[in-house]
């Protein structure tokens, strides 16, 4: 169900984000679902729900912890709550998995475009977290360019940046708080280029 989804999405962030890198030259990328996700959230007292290592890019003989493949990790549901918060599987798939796949390829994308085509540094992490939380709106993208839903968890993070917006900078970080800012900033930019209001994009998806 989650491949079948996503797999409506990837065009659609392809086209707006570049593609990712083919390192070991199979024509795919993995996503590992793993319980020690789960556990990385509960050692910080929170919840992680994926991320994206771009070490695993890279051949072992320059680090030898990677895995030497296209791959992000997501957690699995938990309902019992034994490696972490309690997340049922419900739960997971319509609110959680629809938002973290786009959101952890916008950030495998991201890499390889900044660091291994442009051969530049990684994005600033402020910036790439907001890239990566207007690609959980992706999906909702219709015929003319506009994004017409957000992602299920995105207004949650807005409302907590609109609640102390006078003592937040987005540019500073990537808290849950920041990143409401930062993707708040990234969809208004974006609607703009689409209303044709910045004069040097002709769109959202040229703005990307």
């Amino acid at each position: 169900t989650l491949a079948d989804e996503f797999s409506t999405v990837l065009p659609i962030e392809n086209s707006f984000f570049g593609t990712a890198t083919d390192i070991n030259g199979d024509d795919k990328f993995a996503v590992l679902f793993t319980h020690e996700v789960n556990s990385l959230g509960a050692s910080s007292g929170g919840m992680v729900t994926g991320f994206f290592y771009a070490i695993d890019l890279f051949d072992a003989d320059v680090y030898a912890v990677s895995n030497e493949m296209e791959v992000f990790y997501t957690f699995v549901p938990d309902p019992d709550a034994d490696y972490g918060s309690a997340v049922s599987k419900s739960f997971a798939l319509t609110n959680i998995y629809p938002g973290v796949l786009p959101h952890e390829y916008q950030h495998m994308i991201n890499f390889n475009q900044h660091y291994f085509v442009n051969g530049g540094a990684a994005e600033m992490g402020w910036l790439n977290e907001g890239l990566s939380h207007l690609a959980e709106d992706i999906h909702s993208t219709n015929s003319h360019g506009y994004m017409t839903e957000t992602g299920l968890e995105n207004p949650a993070r807005v409302s907590s940046f609109l609640s102390d917006v006078n003592n937040v900078c987005i540019t500073c970080g990537t808290t849950l708080k920041q990143r409401g800012g930062s993707y708040l900033f990234m969809r208004y930019l974006y609607e703009q280029a689409e209303l044709g209001n910045l004069t040097a994009v002709a769109s959202g998806a040229e703005l990307l």
